[in-house]
């Protein structure tokens, strides 16, 4: 069934960071009503290794950027084409299941894909960068709608330019992730890979716990979060139990499941002993 989106706005924009702060604030046009699809363009000018949101930067030399999409690691090596698409999605599976059909017309597949905001008004946003022009991504992103009538429209420029400080920021782009904790713990499912890194105290208490992996999740943040509200509490079988239900309800995973994150933490801590 295809989305009822009767107008595409196209954003074209210059520079790598603009571009992904053009795609925050479609993000927020959507969710306040004011646009019912948005398409951002333009060409990523900085070369380097772009990261999905999960994934760990440490030991790297050649990050530059962050996606807030999730997904894997893109080694830029000349100037390429950005572009987003954001629509009105009902879950994270329905995003992938849209980015997979505008990939396989692109030709290339998709950086990353995530959702934002309160169902049933939530948006989808899918990345991309590749070898692409702006008339083929209309091209393929007409799917989104029936016919969808499109308009040039320029975003505001000086929230562009506020937003696009905060994703050049190294606090964003640097990221260590599990691998800088003394226990660590990975589990992989097809061609995605999660990772549970934990400190202790006393040999028993969470002092700390990070997450990183190259899945997919929406909300985005809801890993980091969920991971980083065990700390403090005893390493114990209910504790892993409860991280389980946590990680099932509210929130979606593309690539693996919550008991793979389970088991990455359970590698982490080696053998759980409840007092």
């Amino acid at each position: 069934m295809r989305l009822r989106v009767r107008r595409i706005a196209v954003w074209r924009v210059n520079g790598s960071y603009r571009l992904q702060a053009a795609t925050e604030l479609a993000v927020s046009r959507l969710l306040e009503g004011r646009e019912q699809a948005v398409i951002v363009f333009g060409e990523w000018n900085l070369r380097g290794r772009v990261l999905g949101f999960y994934q760990s930067s440490h030991g790297l030399g050649d990050v530059i950027a962050r996606r807030s999409t999730g997904g894997g690691s893109i080694l830029v090596e000349r100037p390429v084409s950005y572009a987003s698409v954001i629509f009105p999605s009902t879950s994270l599976n329905a995003t992938v299941d849209l980015a997979r059909e505008i990939s396989g017309c692109l030709g290339t597949g998709f950086a990353g894909a995530t959702r934002l905001g309160p169902k049933p008004l939530s948006a989808g946003v899918i990345e991309y960068l590749g070898d692409f022009d702006m008339d083929q991504v209309i091209d393929c992103s007409r799917i989104i709608g029936r016919r969808p009538r499109l308009v040039e429209e320029t975003p505001e420029g000086d929230k562009l330019t506020r937003i696009s400080r905060a994703y050049a920021e190294r606090r964003w782009i640097r990221y260590d992730g599990a691998s800088t904790l003394p226990m660590v713990g990975e589990a992989r499912r097809d061609h995605y890979m999660v990772r549970v890194g934990v400190r202790l105290y006393e040999g028993r208490f969470i002092a700390e716990a990070r997450i990183d992996g190259d899945f997919l999740a929406a909300p985005p943040a809801e890993p980091f979060s969920t991971i980083a509200g065990v700390q403090g509490m005893p390493i114990s079988d209910q504790v892993l139990l409860a991280l389980e239900t946590r990680f099932s309800a509210g929130m979606e995973l593309y690539g693996i499941e919550p008991e793979d994150i389970v088991t990455a933490f359970r590698y982490a801590v080696g053998d759980l002993n409840d007092e």
